[in-house]
């Protein structure tokens, strides 16, 4: 009696075992999907800030630009059309640029109307930018630019500390309407820093390093 006593013990333990090893593999699975959701959101999130930056960034030099769409963004790619955005101070390009015409195809050597990167700036009709964060996330956005060139746009190359009122560029047809805040980057262990637009946080992860400040410019 005392035999079938401690065997059935035995068995109970072995049992009370399977069910705790089985709660320990169900709760680590669904820990690392959940750390994999997060991971994807931050970085859709990131690609999309990136993919942000690049389409300012175009739009500024275009209205303070003048002459062929090659010599106001130097070092675009003529085969492609693509243009890689300046790194904001992160030491890596976060994006890369695409100028469309008028039917909204890409502007390059293979253009369906004949408009090449060797011609005016007048003929880009709307920018696309392509953010991208880390090796798989990737974000697109599309601007379409004013034909009278007026608006305003957000410029992220004027020194800080600027006044209202004050030109910003040398054009000197838009002038600052209001400070949009600090720019910069954001620290994540496993990504390294990502940017951080004007006015936004880092939502819990240590700033990054502060890269300028950002001004809206509207036109006069």
């Amino acid at each position: 009696m005392k035999q079938k006593q401690q065997g059935s013990g035995l068995i109970f333990a072995v049992v009370l075992l399977f069910v705790i090893l089985g709660m320990v593999v169900t709760l680590s699975s669904v820990t690392m999907l959940e750390t994999k959701m997060n991971q994807k959101t931050k970085s859709s999130v990131g690609a999309f800030y990136n993919s942000e930056s690049g389409v300012e960034w175009a739009l500024n030099q275009i209205v303070n630009g003048a002459g062929n769409i090659d010599v106001v963004f130097s070092g675009i790619n003529g085969a492609t059309g693509k243009k890689d955005c300046p790194d904001f101070g992160s030491g890596t390009s976060p994006c890369s640029i695409y100028f469309l015409d008028s039917e909204g195809k890409v502007i390059n050597s293979a253009n369906a109307q004949g408009i090449r990167v060797t011609d005016d700036i007048s003929n880009i009709k709307a920018v696309r930018s392509v953010g991208t964060q880390g090796v798989e996330t990737q974000r697109a956005i599309e601007a379409a630019v004013a034909a009278t060139g007026g608006g305003c746009y957000v410029d992220y190359s004027l020194a800080t500390g600027l006044a209202v009122g004050t030109s910003c560029g040398a054009v000197g047809r838009f002038t600052i309407r209001k400070s949009a805040g600090m720019f910069g980057g954001c620290y994540f262990s496993t990504d390294g820093y990502i940017f951080r637009p004007p006015g936004s946080g880092c939502g819990g992860a240590p700033n990054g390093p502060t890269f300028g400040e950002a001004y809206v410019c509207c036109q006069n």
